[in-house]
């Protein structure tokens, strides 16, 4: 499958990288067309000058006005007609049949020219040059014809070259998608991959890895962030799995799960920590909050074990099940205790929980026993 996914991927970036070289070519092409085609438009605009101001000179040689200029004029023009003019603005068309035809009508000016000497010399009325004229002005027709055909031709070229393009940027676009949606999708393999990383199957919590990943965090807390750490042990968990089995052990921890979940805020994190050890974490907390926080935890297990049948069924039989989850104001029970409370004011976060304890303060009230607070970490034990 790896193997597939590899061979996919390097047909669609080879695939990616051929159309575009293909665009950049056609686009030259394109920009060679175009200039080309503005070439051909005055070429076959002073192919018609020539036929039109030819025209104009036989007229001012038969009223015996001749026209030196005029004439040096039409002779600039067909020469740059057939190799290109710098000052004319023409380029000479790479066309066999447009070269040839300009020769001939170069030779054929040349002899006109000739023919206006003898007009001036004997007047046009001895010579050959109406018909001459004649005979020039069809020749010029057919060069503003090869002129016109040539650039119907380019615009035909470059009409093919715009449907190539948009073909080629169809594909690239149609490429750039299935990408595009293989990149999606492996970022979202990826976000499911970083939730197995980081989720515990069995209760839908985090796991482990996000614990430790939470409690190893080197960013420091602000100096007025108050920040508590509470863990979960749950008791019996062995006597459950031992006598009723495994699958019901894992309920017993989905249970607490659930029920711990649904007692702390959203905002505050809630995790698995391994086995039968949970985690909660309250930040810009305090004291008052806490307590009020624990207490909101120990009445939401009782009502759970209260409004459970197994429990019910187990009063009824005056034995206490391990299933329940009661809390009683100490904060400890036969279902679970509170193990540790991490409680710190220094901005500092600690990996090993116990590490660097101060002098202990009064706890919440509501236990005679070892119900004490350290400015670091806070233990209530049974």
């Amino acid at each position: 499958m790896k193997k597939r996914e590899k061979r996919v991927a390097y047909i669609l970036r080879a695939g990616m990288t051929v159309l575009t070289i293909i665009l950049i070519i056609l686009f030259f092409g394109i920009m060679s067309l175009v200039s080309d085609l503005q070439g051909t438009a005055r070429v076959v605009n002073y192919a018609g000058l020539v036929r039109g101001e030819t025209q104009r000179v036989i007229k001012l040689e038969m009223s015996k006005k001749p026209d030196d200029e005029m004439i040096a004029t039409v002779e600039a023009i067909i020469n740059g007609l057939r190799f290109g003019s710098d000052e004319l603005d023409l380029v000479r068309l790479e066309d066999t049949e447009f070269q040839g035809k300009m020769d001939e009508l170069a030779a054929y000016f040349t002899e006109l020219k000739e023919e206006i000497s003898k007009v001036r010399q004997k007047g046009y009325e001895q010579t050959a040059i109406i018909s001459m004229s004649e005979n020039f002005f069809r020749m010029c027709d057919e060069v503003t014809g090869i002129a016109e055909r040539y650039s119907q031709k380019r615009a035909t070229a470059l009409n093919h070259l715009e449907k190539i393009v948009v073909a080629d940027i169809v594909c690239l676009v149609l490429l750039i998608g299935v990408e595009l949606l293989r990149a999606l999708r492996c970022a979202a393999q990826n976000r499911i991959l970083r939730k197995k990383i980081y989720l515990d199957e069995s209760t839908g919590l985090p796991n482990k890895n996000k614990c430790e990943e939470i409690l190893s965090d080197p960013i420091p807390l602000g100096e007025e962030e108050s920040t508590a750490v509470c863990v979960f042990d749950l008791n019996n968990l062995r006597i459950i799995n031992n006598n009723l089995g495994h699958d019901k052990g894992d309920e017993y921890i989905r249970s607490f799960a659930e029920q711990l979940r649904l007692a702390v805020d959203p905002e505050s994190f809630v995790g698995r920590d391994g086995g039968d050890e949970f985690i909660a974490i309250f930040q810009k907390t305090d004291h008052s909050k806490m307590r009020e926080t624990l207490k909101k935890i120990r009445t939401q297990m009782k009502n759970y074990s209260a409004n459970t049948r197994r429990c019910r069924s187990a009063m009824r039989q005056g034995t206490q099940s391990p299933w329940t989850l009661p809390v009683p104001p100490s904060g400890n029970c036969s279902g679970w205790r509170i193990k540790t409370c991490t409680w710190t004011k220094t901005g500092q976060r600690s990996k090993k929980r116990h590490k660097n304890s101060r002098k202990p303060t009064n706890c919440w009230n509501g236990s005679k026993k070892k119900d004490t607070i350290f400015r670091t970490v806070c233990t209530v034990m049974p």
